[in-house]
């Protein structure tokens, strides 16, 4: 209410927001890596797996066609290269991979930094986050769904007009353990917000490129 309280809480603020914004981008960085991991492992495994299964019969059907065209007019030559030193022509055959077999298992390696995950998805997330919220707030706080929702939405959006603050209707012997649990709501809230934005921007990024492609207008698809 002091004229040097103010004065201290705008310094305050001027160093601290910056601070918090880089906090909550380097955590919401984070929380995107392990989201994406946690999401090629569940919801991408089995779309993984019949990839891999699809280009394991196409390559042992292209290594059964090789080795049936390339045995029959080489069978006198093997058989004398066999014969005259096997042991080399056994460290030959097991040193030198078909060029299908390489293919493969390059097609084996699955990285999930390069997967995007859909809007819907990062919308979806978020609306749950609001929904709990505003469930949780509307039953401490004896409100209204839509009020507990209005109220987890105006504070995760950092608006915070202040016409809803919690802690009328909340006992006082329970008023330390619960203002702690909307702090970590909102503390978790703010870099699940900066997740599910950086989880979007590159989305967006890979769809303009997606794009892009289509039109001719970029060639390389790793442009961005």
């Amino acid at each position: 209410k002091t004229n040097y309280g103010k004065i201290m809480t705008m310094i305050y603020a001027i160093f601290g927001i910056p601070l918090m914004l880089l906090c909550l981008a380097n955590i919401g960085s984070t929380m995107a890596d392990a989201f994406r991991f946690i999401y090629c492992n569940i919801c991408c495994s089995y779309c993984h797996m019949v990839k891999k299964r699809r280009n394991l019969r196409a390559l042992q059907s292209v290594e059964m066609s090789h080795a049936t065209s390339s045995s029959i007019p080489h069978s006198s030559t093997t058989t004398t290269l066999t014969s005259s030193n096997p042991q080399a022509t056994t460290n030959s055959l097991e040193q030198q991979p078909t060029p299908n077999v390489v293919e493969f298992v390059d097609n084996l390696s699955f990285d999930y930094r390069k997967v995007t995950i859909p809007i819907s998805v990062t919308l979806s997330l978020l609306s749950s986050y609001l929904i709990l919220g505003a469930l949780l707030f509307s039953e401490w706080e004896k409100w209204k769904f839509l009020d507990g929702a209005y109220f987890c939405f105006v504070t995760l959006a950092t608006i915070g007009l202040g016409d809803l603050v919690p802690g009328k209707y909340i006992e006082s012997t329970q008023v330390e353990g619960k203002q702690i649990i909307c702090a970590l709501y909102v503390l978790l809230g703010l870099s699940l917000m900066a997740m599910c934005f950086n989880l979007m921007q590159e989305e967006v990024r890979a769809k303009f490129r997606r794009l892009g492609n289509k039109l001719g207008i970029i060639d390389d698809p790793n442009y961005w």
